[in-house]
């Protein structure tokens, strides 16, 4: 019942805010995971022309939209972190969110928009699809085996976004810490990185399945917590 009122007002906020926004939609960066072979990549391109088409429909704004298989193929750029000083130098000064997605991923922009508009990125922030650990698992090195539950880590194909103090505070990280060469779940470990410090921003409309509510949701992904 409280999981329904929830959908039911946020449904009714969708309908009446409309589209107007006091988010520069010019400031969201998007960056695709995508993989270089033919169908991810095809897979990227028709996501990208979705964004814009969208963007432009809604916005009259063409979006900022970064390929990872064509533009930062030499690094390891599924794992994100290396990711993060080169989109700090590319917009730091222009961005407010950097949207990651899989190839994979739907996104609703006005939702997105909607739902970002909640947060404020002046603060170290990062938002996503909350999930957690059951029992301790192998894959995750039994960590947080007392109480499994208690870490949150994000469904990367529903989306994950950053706000750009939190990406410049993981790059001054990242010049202290070497990074693992060896990753197993990409998600656990950005959690990991991140830390208690920052938690994650468990955010309804970034949903694992589709809903009329999403404003972001995996189209082929199943999920085995919640």
């Amino acid at each position: 019942m409280k999981k329904l009122r929830s959908m039911l007002y946020l449904l009714i906020t969708f309908c009446f805010i409309g589209l107007t926004t006091t988010l520069d939609v010019s400031s969201i960066v998007f960056v695709i995971l995508s993989q270089n072979d033919k169908v991810h990549a095809q897979r990227a391109e028709i996501l990208k022309e979705d964004l814009i088409n969208q963007m432009k429909t809604h916005y009259h704004a063409r979006p900022e939209i970064h390929l990872c298989h064509e533009e930062f193929n030499s690094i390891s750029s599924w794992t994100i972190l290396p990711l993060l000083p080169i989109l700090d130098k590319l917009h730091s000064d222009t961005a407010k969110w950097i949207i990651f997605l899989e190839d994979y991923t739907a996104v609703d922009t006005r939702k997105l928009v909607m739902a970002l508009e909640k947060y404020n990125h002046k603060q170290e922030t990062w938002i996503g699809h909350s999930v957690h650990d059951n029992e301790a698992t192998i894959i995750h090195h039994f960590a947080f085996h007392e109480n499994p539950k208690s870490f949150k880590y994000p469904v990367i194909a529903s989306g994950v976004a950053m706000s750009i103090p939190l990406i410049q505070r993981l790059m001054n990280k990242l010049k202290h810490e070497k990074l693992n060469s060896f990753t197993i779940d990409v998600a656990h470990e950005l959690a990991l990185f991140i830390g208690g410090e920052v938690p994650l921003k468990d955010e309804p409309t970034f949903c694992v399945q589709k809903n009329i509510l999403c404003a972001t949701f995996a189209t082929e992904y199943q999920c085995c917590v919640s």
